[in-house]
């Protein structure tokens, strides 16, 4: 296991167990700016989620068809896991929702009274990430899961308008990258970058202790000195 301290063992397993559950992402290697290493998951993680969180997370994500280390990945870039946060444009909680869109999620069943409140931002974030991810149907599908995260971070009509510069639904994330706004360029990549570590973590997590070889298991202690 690559985490030798314990600290993530009862995170990682909780979440560890849904991956086959949840359906698969392709990752596109999108490029974009570097962001800070894991150190190869031995000496903790950058932006440990909260163990508190993890259940939510997992509970929602599913409930709407994604997997678990995509959400966490765009909360740790969103808020960073900071339940009471407030973006200088007004987005507000974990996964970083504008009023407006709280409005219209409300309208959708969504139920969130209170955006600061983990559980309610979640279930809300989660069903907003699925109606982006349905409306992009037409598009390349190996680069759908980029197209959606690119959405909810600048928007569906300013995604829709890069992509018709660039060709249309069957346009490389590559190509319209350069179009969208320079945050949505580092956003892509960073969240992306979280889901796969994740990813890895609980991958860790569900990998079964190695057995003894038969060697080891036929070895003797060895004997006591006479007294």
């Amino acid at each position: 296991m690559f985490i030798r301290d314990g600290l993530l063992a009862g995170l990682v397993v909780s979440l560890a167990l849904s991956a086959c559950d949840a359906p698969m992402i392709t990752l596109p290697d999108v490029g974009g700016p570097s962001q800070p290493k894991l150190s190869g998951l031995q000496g903790g993680v950058h932006r440990v989620p909260p163990r508190d969180l993890v259940p939510i997370v997992r509970r929602e994500a599913l409930r709407y068809g994604l997997e678990p280390e995509a959400v966490l990945g765009l909360i740790a870039q969103e808020s960073a896991f900071n339940a009471k946060a407030v973006s200088t444009a007004g987005a507000l909680g974990l996964m970083q929702q504008m009023p407006e869109t709280v409005a219209d999620l409300n309208t959708s069943g969504a139920g969130m009274r209170d955006p600061f409140n983990a559980a309610q931002n979640i279930a809300g974030g989660c069903l907003y990430l699925r109606q982006l991810h349905d409306s992009l149907a037409d598009v390349n599908p190996r680069y759908r899961w980029a197209y959606t995260l690119a959405a909810y971070n600048g928007g569906i009509g300013r995604l829709r308008r890069a992509m018709k510069v660039k060709g249309g639904q069957q346009a490389t994330y590559a190509t319209v990258a350069p179009l969208l706004p320079q945050e949505t360029q580092g956003y892509v990549p960073a969240v992306l970058r979280y889901q796969s570590q994740y990813a890895t973590m609980f991958k860790a997590a569900a990998a079964p202790a190695p057995r003894p070889t038969t060697q080891a298991r036929r070895t003797k202690a060895p004997a006591r000195p006479k007294a």
